[in-house]
């Protein structure tokens, strides 16, 4: 059985950290997909929808990264605490002799997330390089194609076989081991 000070380093150190890391690989994927859609967004034009979807998008990947950091900082306190019960406590100090010394010894990891600049904003950066691979060179066009007035637009059930249903280039999110919290 875990003494507190064992599971508060363990907390810190190994538990804490991996939930970080889970959300800093969604949080690095979603900027990833937002570049991608910003691009696309770019190409047809900036309509308000995509600009919409983008805004929330670029929101919700600041509260991914600020929860990211949220859990680096929880970690850190949860570890500076436990320096602080292991140096003017007499129990938590053997306890701390017992520990093993790879978790004595192993820094915190750090998370360090990208930000997305205004996503929303007209225009778009290319990200470097993006997950769904590489863009042509050049600058994106921030003004809508010009189409021909006179044309009408493709129907879209003719277009339904070349679309398709809408799983493919999905994300995927990576499942991890979640470690079972022991009440005591």
């Amino acid at each position: 059985m875990q003494s507190p000070l064992e599971r508060m380093y363990h907390a810190a150190k190994v538990d804490i950290p991996a939930e970080a890391a889970y959300l800093q690989r969604i949080t690095n994927n979603l900027r990833g997909y937002l570049s991608d859609f910003d691009v696309a967004s770019a190409e047809a034009g900036e309509p308000a929808v995509m600009t919409s979807m983008l805004h929330v998008g670029g929101d919700m990947l600041a509260v991914l990264r600020r929860a990211v950091t949220s859990l680096d900082n929880a970690a850190d306190a949860v570890l500076i605490t436990a320096n602080d019960y292991r140096d003017t406590d007499d129990r938590a100090r053997q306890d701390y002799q017992d520990l093993d010394q790879s978790l004595k010894s192993s820094p915190v990891p750090d998370h360090p997330t990208q930000s997305l600049p205004e996503p929303e904003k007209p225009g778009a950066e290319l990200p470097a390089p993006p997950p769904g691979g590489p863009y042509p060179p050049g600058p994106i066009p921030t003004e809508p194609p010009r189409m021909d007035p006179n044309e009408d637009p493709p129907d879209p059930e003719d277009q339904r076989e070349e679309r398709g249903d809408g799983s493919e280039n999905q994300p995927e999110v990576p499942e991890i081991d979640r470690p079972e919290w022991e009440d005591d």
